[in-house]
């Protein structure tokens, strides 16, 4: 079935672009999402007229695309992140949340213009992930991870071990009337 794209269609196409789909495909995934329109007599005509439009707005959305980028590679993100004792990421940081990152400074962008290299970032330091917004408009994004500073401190091991020395002396040394002594250990007492 030929069909005339009204969107870009990840793995299909861009839009205005004619293609031949399987008819099921079209019916039950395409036509209802409204992402094409079925390539009639009728629409190939009106192709020509849309054409235009869809030139102009792609000249539209790619200048705007343009000034968006512009302003992303203008931006280096600083993300602080929990961190564990031994300095290791707690989770990860994905597309969403360098998404709302980039919120925080007025540029809204669709997650899926962001391009993790090699999946989610689980190490703190300096990364850079990609952002294309379609249409060869890509630059990189420089996203920098540091501990947020609420990180628990771990009690040196040494400091531990006389914790519990302590604490070892102490109950040994307690005084213990005798009469507890018999009540606590009667096969001590009966010696």
């Amino acid at each position: 079935m030929k069909v005339i794209l009204k969107e870009d269609v990840e793995h299909l196409g861009r839009l205005g672009d004619i293609k031949e789909v399987a008819p099921g495909y079209a019916r039950n995934y395409l036509l209802p999402r409204g992402l094409v329109i079925e390539a009639s007599k009728n629409n190939l005509a009106q192709v020509e007229h849309e054409r235009r439009l869809i030139d102009r707005r792609l000249a539209e959305r790619k200048v705007l695309s343009e000034a968006l980028i512009a302003r992303i590679a203008q931006v280096s993100l600083t993300i602080p992140v929990k961190i564990g004792a031994d300095g290791k990421l707690f989770g990860s940081v994905t597309s969403r949340t360098l998404i709302a990152a980039l919120a925080e400074q007025d540029i809204q962008v669709d997650r899926h213009a962001i391009t993790l290299n090699g999946g989610p970032i689980k190490q703190i330091g300096t990364h850079t992930v990609t952002v294309d917004l379609g249409q060869g408009v890509t630059t990189p994004l420089s996203v920098t991870l540091v501990g947020d500073g609420d990180t628990p401190e771990p009690a040196p091991q040494a400091e531990a071990a006389e914790v519990v020395e302590e604490e070892a002396v102490v109950s040994e040394t307690e005084d213990v009337p005798a009469d507890d002594v018999d009540a606590e250990n009667p096969v001590d007492a009966e010696a």
